[in-house]
């Protein structure tokens, strides 16, 4: 257990240290190594302009139809399904928030755009398999499933060069 909470410090780090009454949180930060400071221009440039698009594409959306007052389409529709498809709709909402915030530090944020690649790869695989089993979507739906899938590959194959590893204390 301690080597899997070891593994976990390495990409997560909080201190908190009392002064007075304040409680204040240090994350801390490595020195960026020569490697992070040379990430290519166009790299930066592509990864960012995705991550914004992507954020942008799910935040407003989802804060849009989280908050609508005509969520509820029938009669017949109980308030726990529209209280998971408001939820569902927040979670998107903070999938598009975390990937813009990964903008703001790229060089730190290797794993963060590495795990919305992973989201992107299970959506993926679920629009396959709807298409498998469920028969042929619209187009749109097609488009969709082109574009998720290259951004999957995209923050997968080529995510920032940076690393955040962290220290941790051991006692």
């Amino acid at each position: 257990m301690s080597y899997v909470l070891n593994i976990l410090c390495q990409y997560i780090h909080v201190g908190a240290e009392f002064k007075g009454r304040w409680l204040l949180w240090n994350i801390s930060t490595s020195i960026p190594t020569q490697q992070e400071l040379t990430m290519w221009k166009l790299h930066k440039w592509i990864l960012t302009l995705l991550l914004i698009c992507f954020g942008l594409s799910l935040l407003i959306p989802g804060i849009v139809e989280m908050f609508s007052l005509e969520l509820v389409t029938s009669d017949t529709e109980s308030i726990s399904q529209t209280n998971q498809r408001r939820a569902l709709h927040g979670m998107m909402a903070g999938l598009g928030l975390l990937s813009c915030m990964a903008c703001f530090r790229l060089a730190q944020a290797r794993v963060l755009v590495m795990g919305i690649g992973f989201t992107l790869v299970l959506v993926v695989t679920g629009r396959l398999y709807s298409l498998i089993i469920d028969g042929t979507p619209a187009k749109v739906t097609l488009f969709y499933l082109i574009i998720e899938t290259l951004l999957a590959l995209i923050f997968l194959l080529l995510p920032p060069t940076g690393t955040a590893r962290r220290e941790c204390v051991s006692d």
